[in-house]
């Protein structure tokens, strides 16, 4: 009939369809590659490092040898509940990458559906909200067991100042100061390691990080012990 005419050849565009871009698609760990590479140079090189390890992890090692076409929903979701069980951090990075690679595989027309798109962009486990801060008695016996070793004004630094350890280990002298009433730290630079060899960079993770940490008596303290080690 022609019903039946009419359906088998839209199965037979379907397929033809299917077979080219099986032929012009490229494996997930190419494709993924170069997604990331045209991104490299509009985020920060210390986040281009973690969507590297993460891409890897994630993506490659479980989807590499496959062709972008070929991937499923079930296939990428099965990997998002493994990741369900990290941080949100972590998930949120892995869902963005998924999104982000098959967007624009389907604008470049090397899939047909999106396989990401129905991916939930919620989940991970909560950062553990309030936290506990050390008691002055815990304090004291953490300065006490470190004191003369290296490891004593990165902690003090740590404790009395409230800095993360990539913005200690990127302090220089500029960014001290010890003349005025009140000691400061100005914080907008960050360290970072890439190749197994430490870098620094005049930028912070984000606005909010960019900060004057003053009015703590305990910084000279701090700088007191780097001048005189």
């Amino acid at each position: 009939t022609e019903k039946e005419v009419t359906e088998k050849v839209a199965d037979l565009r379907a397929e033809f369809e299917r077979e080219a871009l099986r032929r012009n698609s490229p494996t997930i760990a190419q494709y993924a590659t170069r997604v990331l590479e045209q991104k490299r140079s509009h985020i920060r090189q210390s986040t281009f490092n973690n969507y590297v390890q993460a891409t890897k992890k994630y993506i490659v090692e479980p989807f590499g040898d496959k062709l972008v076409c070929d991937i499923t929903f079930d296939e990428i979701n099965s990997i998002m509940q493994i990741v369900e069980h990290l941080s949100q951090s972590t998930y949120r990075t892995v869902c963005m990458l998924y999104k982000r690679i098959f967007a624009s595989a389907l604008k470049e027309h090397i899939i047909l559906e999106d396989p990401a798109a129905e991916i939930s962009a919620k989940g991970g486990v909560s950062p553990q909200k309030g936290g506990r801060a050390l008691t002055d008695e815990q304090v004291k016996i953490l300065l006490n067991a470190v004191k003369g070793l290296p490891p004593y004004t990165f902690i003090l630094l740590a404790l009395y100042a409230g800095l993360r350890r990539e913005e200690i280990l990127a302090l220089q002298w500029d960014s001290i100061n010890l003349d005025s009433a009140y000691p400061s730290i100005e914080v907008h630079r960050t360290w970072f390691i890439d190749r197994n060899r430490p870098y620094i960079i005049d930028d912070v993770k984000s606005e909010a990080a960019k900060r004057t940490v003053t009015y703590l008596i305990d910084i000279f303290h701090c700088f007191l012990v780097i001048s005189r080690s």
